[in-house]
């Protein structure tokens, strides 16, 4: 242990430096977030909805989207027979309200949504009451929401469309064609009346399916079998960056990005065809770098969330894989909608939507069904003294001096997390607990505290 003139003089220096500057630390602070991965779904609740019946086949529930209002109460919107079914999941699991739908011309009641702001944007196939693009305020919740308006998907008057993609970082809507080769913008800077601006498209494709972020679109091509990445910056002059043919594709069905935007997975509606992981750091050299598929032999959609991604995958319900390592990815939980079989066909999970504040999965089925599912977590204490950032199993000065230069100046980090040096638990290393460690080693205050005593979010250790 270093003699303690030797450290407080080597302390001074540092403090001085680490207390002035304890303002910006407490604004900025190293936040430790490695990822947790979920080890099972769970069942919460459910509820089944209308559906149509023809023949041995029932049909009737397409997509879900959720929203948390800013009351925290989280709520779901699901498509099926009559309309849109407004759902609160918490704190009982209820239809708020329902939106009516076009019901003609379409067996399978596509109806497909995204939020944005407090509006939530439906696209549907059918024809019938109010056939088009619907704006939905959800302001108004939980005590009903507002019909705004219907709009056309495009100036020539068409009012189908399969799917609906918007940029939330720009406020533009992108609506697929209605199995075109054609996508329509919308400008959304009144988010109650959207206005038409262009379609943009390639010759041959079949766009299904989209992702856009920033004025950059991912397109997904359908019976192209193809995907392909688009500059949006000017929405009147749409350029095309790279086009992506995977390897004996199947029905190029969706896309998504994972949130550092390096890399994206695409499904293929077509049995055995795997879902994909893309390495797209560099358009110039995408590259496929993993592959799953799951029992069903079937993949539906995929949404990407933090280091796992959740797919709606027919008979076999949802799935999901852990994507810490891209090119290794790992299934790590499933719940079974359809223990009637595990064919490849067309039936059970439609669509998913894992963005809740409370770890809750929304899913919806072929069949009506809608579930609330529950995404949990293994927890294991890490081996950790917390407070000995160098790991060499004591707690001294040189653990003071490690925290300070990791706090101040950019150090080396803690051993083996940054977590390590968070001496007095309140999820953030800053310099209070630089000074909790002076009072512990120099002044016999309270020792660090015990890191197995935080709930399982708040200790991200691998």
């Amino acid at each position: 242990m270093l003699k303690e003139s030797n450290s407080l003089h080597n302390l001074k220096s540092l403090l001085k430096f680490g207390l002035i500057c304890i303002t910006v630390s407490t604004l900025f602070p190293v936040i430790y977030a490695n990822a947790q991965i979920p080890n099972a779904l769970t069942l919460v609740d459910s509820m089944h909805l209308s559906i149509a019946v023809s023949g041995s086949d029932s049909t009737g529930g397409s997509d879900v989207w959720g929203w948390t209002g800013p009351d925290l109460t989280e709520y779901a919107f699901m498509g099926y027979v009559n309309g849109t079914a407004v759902i609160r999941t918490t704190p009982v699991l209820e239809i708020v309200d329902t939106i009516p739908g076009p019901k003609l011309n379409d067996f399978y009641y596509h109806r497909d949504y995204e939020v944005y702001r407090n509006y939530l944007y439906i696209v549907h196939e059918n024809r019938g009451t109010n056939e088009g693009m619907s704006v939905v305020d959800l302001s108004f919740l939980p005590d009903s929401v507002h019909l705004v308006g219907v709009f056309n998907t495009n100036n020539s008057g068409q009012t189908r469309s399969h799917n609906i993609f918007i940029d939330t970082t720009k406020g533009f809507a992108y609506l697929e064609g209605n199995f075109s080769n054609q996508v329509h913008v919308h400008d959304l800077s009144d988010p109650e009346n959207p206005v038409y601006l262009n379609s943009f498209g390639t010759a041959g494709s079949s766009i299904h399916d989209g992702w856009a972020d920033n004025d950059t679109v991912y397109l997904a091509e359908g019976s192209s079998g193809n995907w392909s990445v688009w500059d949006l910056s000017n929405k009147l002059s749409p350029s095309m960056i790279v086009r992506v043919s995977p390897p004996a594709a199947g029905y190029v069905h969706n896309i998504w990005l994972s949130p550092d935007r390096q890399y994206c997975a695409t499904t293929e509606e077509t049995g055995f065809k795997t879902v994909k992981i893309w390495d797209i750091s560099n358009f110039a050299n995408i590259t496929l770098v993993g592959e799953y598929l799951g029992s069903s032999n079937l993949a539906h959609d995929v949404r990407w969330m933090d280091d796992i991604i959740v797919i709606s995958h027919y008979e076999a319900g949802v799935t999901v894989i852990d994507v810490t390592d891209p090119t290794s990815p790992v299934e790590v939980a499933q719940y079974d909608t359809y223990p009637l079989s595990d064919a490849v066909a067309f039936h059970a999970t439609w669509g998913v939507f894992p963005y809740t504040k409370n770890n809750t999965v929304y899913a919806s089925d072929l069949e009506g069904f809608f579930w609330v599912l529950q995404l949990e977590y293994d927890f294991t204490c890490p081996i950790v003294v917390t407070g000995d950032i160098n790991g060499d199993e004591l707690l001294n000065a040189s653990d003071i001096i490690a925290t300070v230069d990791f706090v101040f100046k950019s150090g080396p980090a803690p051993q083996p997390c940054q977590a390590a040096a968070d001496s007095n638990c309140d999820g953030v290393v800053t310099a209070a607990d630089v000074i909790y460690m002076v009072n512990h080693v120099f002044k016999s205050g309270a020792p660090p505290c015990d890191v197995c005593s935080l709930i399982p979010d708040q200790w991200l250790c691998p």
